[in-house]
């Protein structure tokens, strides 16, 4: 037995956890589905960060997940310098240029998770399936339904956000282009 939502997104990180908001605000019924535990730990600082821009920044407001960001965890950022570093082109970025405070904000990884959790955690159109590995996807004439571990979820659109080695997009055989930029940053 399958049970029945209008978006099904496979993964529950930064993207499909705020694609999954999106579409619930637009009165969808939405199921996550996530191989991992869905669960952060925000006790320690979190190596992997986000540069959020002022598009972005609005966007998480109006999901209404900014409000749920700790203050003392967000750096607003008001200059940024990007280099190539074969051929020394740079671009200097800086909020005076758009009469800004600031361009955006650095954001700890777990921090936005943890944000964007609370946020789903009052969003009664948004299904969280942690730990759930999906064996089997199948067309379905007017739906598409994904299987796992006795589990089956239908419905009329698959987001695919489970992350740059997409397991999901490897099982559809959907082929990327892609290579390495081989990019640092220092934050």
């Amino acid at each position: 037995m399958s049970q029945h939502f209008d978006v099904l997104v496979i993964g529950g990180g930064i993207v499909g956890l705020t694609a999954a908001l999106a579409m619930a605000q637009r009165h969808y019924t939405v199921a996550v589905i996530d191989a991992g535990t869905l669960m952060v730990n925000t006790d320690k600082s979190d190596l992997r960060v986000y540069a959020i821009n002022k598009a972005s920044k609005m966007l998480l407001s109006e999901l209404g997940v900014w409000q749920h960001l700790d203050d003392a965890r967000v750096a607003p950022y008001n200059k940024m310098h990007v280099w190539d570093g074969v051929s020394g082109a740079y671009i200097d970025f800086d909020s005076r240029s758009i009469a800004e405070p600031n361009l955006g904000a650095i954001i700890e990884e777990s921090i936005l998770k943890q944000a964007l959790l609370r946020r789903i955690s009052s969003e009664s159109k948004i299904n969280l399936f942690p730990q759930s590995v999906i064996d089997e996807v199948c067309h379905l004439e007017r739906s598409i339904k994904i299987s796992g571990q006795n589990t089956a979820w239908e419905g009329q659109l698959l987001m695919i956000a489970d992350g740059a080695n997409s397991p999901m997009r490897h099982k559809l055989k959907v082929d990327v282009t892609s290579w390495s930029y081989e990019q640092q940053a220092l934050v």
